[in-house]
């Protein structure tokens, strides 16, 4: 519905007035798209309060992030159509764009990669096998489960990519349970 007849109608207007005002007929007034909803919103879905930007690439689903903003979500998503939908070039869209990640928890995956030790500390790993061999991604132990979820989401978010442990957390704040 329109967004003007839609005021007008709040505003205590008679449906068959605001109709004749706006020249059109009930009909064709439920048929006009609404202002309040995003149209055309291609890979970018609302999810807990934040906006996922995600896309099938080579047959896999591949998700791109979480943004606090829908304007921010339409940025990356341009940016990467640029460059084709490689995520490598994520961080460094992020970083020209100075848009960050949503602090929103939008994360599906519960405790998974997620344990709990018997000295009450949460440990957060990952293991998974290309070709042969077999690689372990350590993400650290930490003394809380929610610096646990935080740290696993980041990992996630960034592909496992370890070698980024330190940049997250220092953006996040958070230290393992050595106090690193």
């Amino acid at each position: 519905m329109n967004k003007a007849l839609m005021q007008d109608l709040r505003a205590g207007m008679g449906l068959e007035e605001a109709l004749i005002k706006h020249k059109t007929n009930l009909k064709e007034a439920l048929a006009m798209p609404s202002c309040d909803k995003p149209l055309d919103e291609k890979y970018i879905y609302r999810v807990n309060g934040a906006w996922l930007l995600k896309k099938q690439v080579n047959g896999k689903m591949v998700v791109f992030g979480t943004y606090d903003f829908l304007s921010e979500a339409k940025i990356v998503r341009r940016e990467l159509a640029k460059y084709n939908w490689n995520k490598l070039k994520l961080g460094k869209i992020l970083d020209e764009q100075n848009i960050t990640f949503s602090t929103c928890n939008t994360s599906n995956n519960g405790n998974k990669f997620i344990q709990r030790l018997t000295s009450g500390n949460y440990i957060v790993q990952k293991k998974f096998k290309t070709g042969k061999k077999t690689v372990h991604v350590y993400g650290g132990t930490y003394s809380s489960l929610e610096d646990a979820r935080t740290i696993r989401d980041e990992l996630i978010r960034c592909n496992w990519n370890d070698a980024l442990l330190p940049k997250i957390k220092a953006e996040t704040g958070i230290r393992n349970s050595k106090g690193e």
